[in-house]
């Protein structure tokens, strides 16, 4: 039995009957999905060790932020989180006010670790769905999430997650837009040696008439579609002049003309060298 085997098998039980199924198996595919599970394991295994050390660390707390009383601790209390590589389990020290202020559990680890209150599963998972629902079926989406990473989602989670992420970036853009300053874009665009191209176009696109229904018949509406380029002369070592594109972007909108007009600009702002 060769050293890796070795080291593997003496993981957990669970990997030793992985890799006795992979003795076993002589089917490449299924080989492969063996590893990937075997993989997962492991790399599983190997973060909730860190995250129990984590978990564990002693830090000093300021003061509650609502009465300055102290903080005491309520000990070690659990903590489950679904990832790209499974079901996360560990134990992390939680802290509340002495005088029992209406304040939540303060986690000193959860903010190091970026997670929120309440919170059940990552943000990996929920990029990774959603970029796959950019361009797939919810349904499908659900399907490939599975096969690739063995997290089970329901497409309906993965609605809701589109829909909640669509409306904070709208709100995000409308203040980028609301704050955006003319006169520096009209400075930089003067740059010499420097070109700004941008154009823009619509097309119709069938939409589902009631929300989250995909019954009824199907609506067209607008949608522009501007592209920008920002270009720079370059010279050859030969003296040759010409142009490089240095940076690029592509914006939609559900709208006309007015609509994708000011998100055109607020990206060139943001495409300044």
């Amino acid at each position: 039995m060769s050293c890796l085997k070795t080291s593997v098998t003496q993981f957990s039980s669970y990997s030793q009957a992985l890799c006795k199924k992979i003795e076993e198996e002589e089917n490449l595919t299924k080989l492969v999905q063996l590893g990937m599970r075997l993989g997962f394991h492991i790399a599983a295994g190997l973060v909730e060790e860190k995250l129990h050390l984590l978990g564990k660390q002693q830090v000093a707390l300021g003061e509650c932020p609502l009465c300055g009383g102290r903080l005491e601790s309520k000990g070690l209390l659990p903590r489950r989180m679904i990832t790209l590589i499974g079901k996360l389990s560990w134990k992390r020290r939680v802290y509340r006010c002495h005088s029992r202020c209406p304040i939540s559990q303060i986690v000193p680890s959860d903010d190091r670790l970026g997670i929120e209150p309440n919170q059940k599963t990552s943000w990996s998972v929920l990029r990774y769905a959603c970029m796959m629902a950019v361009l797939l079926p919810y349904q499908l989406s659900s399907q490939l999430l599975f096969a690739t990473t063995g997290v089970t989602l329901s497409p309906m989670t993965i609605w809701n997650w589109i829909q909640t992420l669509g409306k904070k970036a709208q709100e995000q853009l409308q203040e980028q837009l609301e704050s955006m300053d003319s006169e520096e874009l009209f400075e930089f665009i003067e740059q010499e040696n420097n070109l700004l191209l941008i154009g823009s176009d619509g097309v119709m696109v069938p939409f589902r008439p009631n929300q989250g229904s995909p019954f009824g018949q199907t609506r067209y509406r607008e949608v522009k579609i501007g592209v920008i380029a920002w270009l720079q002369e370059k010279v050859s070592r030969h003296g040759k002049r010409g142009w490089r594109v240095m940076k690029r972007r592509v914006v939609g909108v559900l709208g006309g003309p007015e609509d994708i007009e000011q998100r055109l600009w607020w990206v060139v702002l943001a495409l300044v060298p």
